[in-house]
């Protein structure tokens, strides 16, 4: 110990010698003296400056450019952030600080202590701007006053927010590198490296299988943007019961299906998230008696290996939980149970659904921000192409017509709790399980937005619309041959479980 800092109320001149003698026995040359402040000195790497005594933190370069903005506390007040402007390694991306895990031990009182925490910017964070993906609309307002419920209830557990993770503009579509105008997309390290990374939520999923340093990362999901990234990225996602309303402290658009969801890389970190998402909810887990796992076979996938390992995962679990395997047709299930004014299949019926009410929201829920550009800049904001169409479409939806999706809406979750997963039968429910691997890629070429095709139903929207939980679990790699490497690459899939409302513990099963 050639250099030691002594925290104490005494000064210099009120040591007494047997303390001088005793530090040079243990070898000490150069003695410091500095006094206590209002921070309680944990175990941990520390510097002292002429300006004070700091906390260590170490810099990581955002090789992967998930990160929008790196954001660190105030040694003052742990609740209110700030952004961080150092670089390092000399790397044109965003340097992130991340605290020493040995300041930190988890307690009763702290639960998440020391735990560092990605979060999307679509989510408020005190002291931090929140840019919704767009340069307008960070242009335009300052920096949060607030954090996100949530978020506020995981910084008093003891969680550090770290930085905030790239979001596709308000958590809409962007799913190409053209598509992204304002910002960089968020590179994917699995297979070749330049797998999309996808899902709005993109830069939380991507930073997550990035950075082993990183614990865990909040995004949000309407249509998929937790659980699609997490299943091109090769980690755990978990869209939890959701009851349609907006989350509190937070402005997400489409709230009747978008909510809070979180990225892990273990079970066990997914279960003690899910805890404290449960108790902030108030949601008392339900004890369910799993009788069926269902796997629809309108969800197959054409790549064998893949659809036989997540057969062989279902298999699995159903031997344990002592459930019957099926594979009864969503279309079969429908045609028995659908009100008896409605002829059309399913997947005809809810076609239009989702698209009309998710584009109707986010139409209106930026109508402020539209008008507050315009008067502060005296000209309508820049958004991409794929936010002009969404808006664009929004503001053609008739109220008409968003009574009837809504209608639909209704329809389909009646249908799917009451015959399909059986919610309301706690003695007799389902899981339906899906399997799911993503292989486009960043540098593919689509149509203008305007020639897309965005309608249409997928194995998310049943959780979408219903507020059932949704869990995504990576369980494995398939053999690619990768058009970038011109090698053979691994590609992830992952087997996605949709289980009955008040289960986003079912993770325990």
């Amino acid at each position: 110990m050639t250099t030691i800092v002594l925290i104490t109320e005494h000064g210099l001149r009120d040591l007494s010698d047997e303390i001088f003698a005793f530090l040079s026995s243990q070898g000490c040359k150069d003695l410091y003296i500095a006094k206590p402040g209002s921070t309680a000195w944990a175990e941990g790497p520390y510097f002292y400056s002429s300006r004070g005594f700091f906390a260590a933190w170490r810099l990581y370069a955002d090789s992967g450019e998930s990160f929008i903005a790196s954001t660190i506390p105030s040694q003052k007040d742990n609740r209110t952030y700030s952004t961080l402007t150092a670089s390092a390694y000399g790397t044109h991306a965003l340097t992130i600080a991340v605290p020493s895990r040995l300041r930190y031990k988890p307690s009763s009182e702290k639960p998440l202590a020391g735990m560092r925490v990605g979060v999307k910017d679509v989510l408020d964070l005190k002291g931090v701007r929140t840019g919704n993906g767009n340069r307008a609309y960070a242009q335009c307002y300052p920096p949060s006053t607030h954090s996100t419920d949530f978020m506020d209830m995981m910084i008093g557990q003891g969680a550090i927010i770290i930085g905030k993770t790239k979001t596709v503009e308000f958590a809409a579509n962007q799913e190409v590198v053209a598509d992204w105008v304002d910002y960089s997309y968020p590179f994917n390290p699995r297979g070749d490296f330049y797998i999309g990374a996808t899902g709005s939520s993109t830069g939380s999923a991507a930073a997550l299988g990035t950075y082993p340093w990183l614990d865990f990362t909040l995004g949000t999901d309407g249509g998929g943007s937790v659980r699609d990234p997490a299943v091109s990225n090769g980690v755990y996602g978990l869209r939890p019961t959701h009851n349609g309303k907006q989350e509190p402290g937070a402005l997400i658009p489409c709230p009747s299906f978008q909510t809070i969801g979180y990225f892990t890389r273990s079970l066990a970190e997914l279960l003690t998230i899910s805890k404290f998402w449960c108790q902030w909810k108030s949601i008392k887990n339900k004890k369910f008696n799993v009788k069926k796992i269902l796997m629809p076979p309108e969800y197959d996938v054409s790549v064998s290996e893949i659809q036989e390992k997540v057969e062989k995962f279902a298999s699995a679990l159903s031997e344990h939980l002592h459930a019957e395997l099926v594979r009864t047709p969503l279309e079969d299930l429908w045609s028995s149970h659908r009100p008896s004014a409605i002829s059309e299949p399913l997947f005809s019926y809810v076609e239009k659904t989702f698209i009309d009410v998710l584009t109707h929201d986010y139409y209106e829920i930026t109508s402020d921000f539209r008008e507050d550009y315009e008067a502060h800049f005296d000209h309508k904001p820049y958004v991409s192409p794929p936010t002009q169409w969404i808006w664009q479409k929004g503001a053609s939806i008739t109220p008409e017509r968003l009574k009837f999706a809504h209608e639909e809406v209704k329809t389909h979750n009646e249908w799917f709790l009451n015959h399909v997963i059986r919610d309301k039968d706690p003695k007799a429910s389902t899981l339906m399980i899906v399997p799911r691997y993503y292989d486009s890629h960043r540098d593919d070429h689509l149509p203008v937005p305007n020639e897309r095709e965005f309608y249409g139903f997928d194995s998310n929207l049943h959780a979408s619309f219903s507020g059932v939980p949704n869990i995504v679990i990576p369980i494995g790699q398939a053999k690619y041959k990768s058009h970038i490497t011109d090698k053979v690459e691994l590609l992830p899939f992952s087997a996605s479980i949709v289980g009955a409302k008040g289960k986003s513990n079912f993770l325990k099963l």
